[in-house]
């Protein structure tokens, strides 16, 4: 197999892991808007009615088919009934131990993509470059300058294109770790507010 092969193979899965990157820039995207819209609501209900006697029916019949991790958590919580309050408190801890890989869920493939695609890039650019100076080591037409130049320039596109990768993946990783972190502590405020009010 040839460098050239090899850099090529390269570049192709940079551009797999830039569809996989998208994917889950949408995929979490839409995860976290709608759970954010859901958990705002639910804790605007929740302020609302804390002076309602029938909280606990209520909150149920509202966010009976939401699915959220905070309204999951809440009722949940509603269900669990009258448990001493020591016992109510590990059960929100339960609640919330049990929603974090659903809020976090695929958010390391964008932290590896991050790790890996400058890498890739780097073997990318190593390996075209060597394809361009075996090249240029064989003589014959193939050795002329501006040949010889555009392949290096190809080759370090890959370098290029992993730091872009890179780049993204980062911000997007950024973006959902702190709408992940959010999410979490809408779970707590929502069943700390319950328990203080029930």
């Amino acid at each position: 197999m040839s460098y050239d092969l090899l850099h090529q193979a390269i570049m192709w899965a940079m551009g797999g892991i830039t569809l996989l990157l998208i994917y889950v820039a949408v995929e979490r995207g839409i995860f976290f808007n709608t759970v954010m819209r859901e958990g705002r609501a639910l804790e605007q209900y929740l302020v609302s009615h804390l002076a309602d006697r029938n909280l606990r029916d209520e909150m149920l019949a509202e966010f009976a088919n939401a699915r959220g991790p905070q309204a999951l958590a809440i009722r949940q919580v509603i269900q669990a009934g009258e448990l001493p309050k020591d016992e109510m408190e590990y059960l929100v801890q339960a609640q919330y131990a049990d929603a974090t890989p659903t809020i976090n869920a695929r958010l390391w493939i964008l932290e590896t993509i991050a790790t890996m695609a400058p890498l890739m890039g780097l073997l990318g650019t190593i390996f075209g470059i060597v394809d361009a100076f075996l090249a240029m080591s064989q003589g014959g037409a193939s050795s002329d300058p501006v040949q010889v130049s555009r392949g290096i320039g190809a080759a370090l596109f890959a370098t290029a294109f992993g730091i872009a990768i890179a780049l993204f993946a980062f911000m997007f990783s950024n973006f959902f770790n702190a709408k992940a972190t959010q999410v979490s502590s809408q779970i707590k405020r929502a069943s700390l507010r319950y328990l203080a009010h029930r």
